[in-house]
């Protein structure tokens, strides 16, 4: 068998059957892990003010079925009929507790559950309401051929999306006319290159989005440009050393191609079960 038509061959049973069957083992062990942050999270915005501890919103899924998303409650109460769905930096609605969970995306978290239930991906297009994708119906026939996912491409390059609205004058108008296209664009490329060793580089750089992550984004596979944030990584890191997370020794193994390693042991077993069911 060709290594082309193997590497076809563990992309297809991947897109098939891998994909979810990661989704479902990464986002269960990621609940357990997440518990006591969860917890913690809840408490402080339920002390903070009144309203619901989780946010839901009605996103458009893969085959365009509608489905509610959910977050950690950042806005007050009826920050829906204060203001669009596009939210910009200072935006009043945000509460105190809701500023750091959004800027560390903490308030993303409970997405573990749509993952579980089949709504959501690990990695894919960010889920979209329906509004904006009617403006896009075409070609979001191709990006919803796919599970939206916490993170991807998109998701990398427009980790400051809000920092980026506020320089806008007109928020609505340049995330219809400039943001949106641009991300669209994104999710299309993750639509053509889906496949386990696409994910899990996406995953690592959503954590660790500097320069070496950079470049192993790059590596081998065609990749969107990632944003420069640098500065705004470091910050992230930092503060997440305090919970005991040992992001050093995660870089030290990813720069000794442990990744690569457990990348090339998974598509192997990918590739002989494709094999077995192939011959059937």
């Amino acid at each position: 068998m060709s290594r082309h038509k193997c590497c076809a061959m563990q992309n297809s049973f991947y897109r098939t059957l891998g994909k979810r069957a990661f989704d479902l083992a990464a986002s269960g062990i990621a609940i357990l892990l997440l518990i006591p942050v969860l917890a913690v999270v809840a408490a402080a915005i339920k002390l903070s003010g009144p309203g619901p501890i989780i946010f839901r919103h009605k996103r458009v899924g893969r085959g365009f079925r509608p489905f509610f998303v959910y977050k950690f409650r950042t806005m007050c109460l009826d920050a829906d009929k204060m203001g669009g769905a596009v939210t910009a930096s200072g935006d009043v609605r945000v509460t105190r507790v809701g500023k750091f969970l959004r800027q560390y995306k903490i308030d993303e978290l409970p997405q573990f559950v749509n993952i579980l239930l089949g709504d959501m991906s690990l990695v894919g297009p960010r889920p979209e309401v329906s509004k904006y994708v009617e403006l896009f119906r075409k070609d979001y026939e191709t990006v919803l051929s796919v599970r939206p996912g916490l993170t991807d491409y998109a998701a990398i390059k427009y980790r400051d999306e809000e920092a980026v609205l506020s320089a806008c004058g007109d928020t609505e108008s340049a995330y219809i006319n400039r943001i949106l296209p641009d991300k669209i664009a994104l999710y299309r490329k993750y639509v053509e290159t889906v496949s386990f060793a696409v994910d899990l580089k996406l995953l690592c750089a959503t954590v660790m989005p500097d320069a070496t992550l950079e470049a192993f984004l790059r590596e081998g596979e065609p990749s969107a440009t990632v944003g420069d944030n640098t500065a705004a990584a470091a910050e992230t890191i930092n503060s997440l050393r305090c919970f005991g997370i040992d992001f050093d020794g995660i870089l030290a193994a990813l720069e000794k191609d442990g990744v690569k390693k457990f990348v090339d042991s998974y598509n192997q077993l990918l590739a002989t079960i494709g094999q077995k069911i192939s011959s059937r």
